[in-house]
This record gives C-alpha cells, sequence and structure tokens, in this order.
C-alpha cells in the first residue's frame, strides 16, 4: 500500500460516512453544506496527526439517487469496495476492503445525532511498504448552512 491507497483511503474518509453508508439517508440528513473533522491516530506514530476540517455539499439530489450507496473506486492500482452495510434506525456500520498495492481493511460506525450532525469511528488495518498499519479516525459532522452556488 503506497500514496495510491493513503490517497483513496483519505478520499473515502473525507466523503463522510456516506459514501459508505446505506441506501436512502434522506430521513436522517439534510442536504447542505457539511463539514467534517477527522482526527486520525496511527499506531507507531510519536505524535497525533492534526485534525483536518474539510467542507462538502449534499444535495437532496444525492440523497435521492442513493449518495449513500457504496461504489468501488479505484486510484492507481488500489481498488477498494464495501463489504458489509447495514443501517439501524440513525446508525450505519459498514465494512471495507482494498487490494492492489497492498491491502486494507476498515470498518465504520456513524451515528446522526440529528439530521444536521454526525459522528462516526472508522477502524483501519492493514500493511503500507511491508509494514504493518493500523489507524483510528474519528469524525464529527454538522450541517453548516446552504450549498454555496
Amino acid at each position: 500500500m503506497q500514496l495510491n491507497t493513503m490517497r483513496l483511503l483519505l478520499a473515502l474518509t473525507i466523503a463522510p460516512p456516506l459514501a459508505h453508508a446505506a441506501p436512502n439517508l434522506s430521513d436522517i440528513m439534510t442536504p447542505g453544506l457539511w463539514e467534517t473533522t477527522i482526527n486520525m491516530q496511527i499506531d507507531g506514530m510519536p505524535m497525533s496527526l492534526p485534525a483536518q476540517t474539510v467542507r462538502r455539499c449534499v444535495t437532496q439530489e444525492n440523497l435521492d439517487q442513493n449518495f449513500g450507496l457504496p461504489k468501488p473506486q479505484t486510484q492507481g492500482n488500489v481498488t477498494c469496495k464495501a463489504t458489509h452495510m447495514d443501517r439501524s434506525g440513525n446508525t450505519v456500520d459498514w465494512a471495507m476492503a482494498c487490494t492492489g498495492e497492498g491491502s486494507l481493511e476498515a470498518d465504520g460506525t456513524a451515528t446522526f445525532d440529528s439530521p444536521e450532525a454526525y459522528h462516526a469511528i472508522i477502524h483501519m488495518t492493514g500493511t503500507m511498504q511491508g509494514r504493518q498499519i493500523r489507524m483510528i479516525q474519528n469524525l464529527q459532522g454538522r450541517r453548516i448552512g446552504k450549498c454555496q452556488s
């Protein structure tokens, strides 16, 4: 797992857990501009990585077109696919596997505290440059307003 895997992994997390969620999120999520803060911990790192905050517009059309359905994603020689999805009320659980330049498995749980806020945790394990890697990501997401045109 090289740089391509890390880029794809970051892209999958930045897409909030929506990219991995069960279909039909429109009843637990309000369209609009969403801000997600990601805190990442990597085993063996001598210091914590700085938190990253990203913004993404989620439209009603995204939700109506099953925005939550995971789709295989590929970057370079790495492909990631969902292996499990389940939704119970306002909580979504998922798992995914990446293959190619190494391997990665991830599982996560996102809970929508309201239609305008969620928190999630993602656990990842795999190999990078021949070494085992374990990572935990804690996400906090909130709707901050309408999407900008």
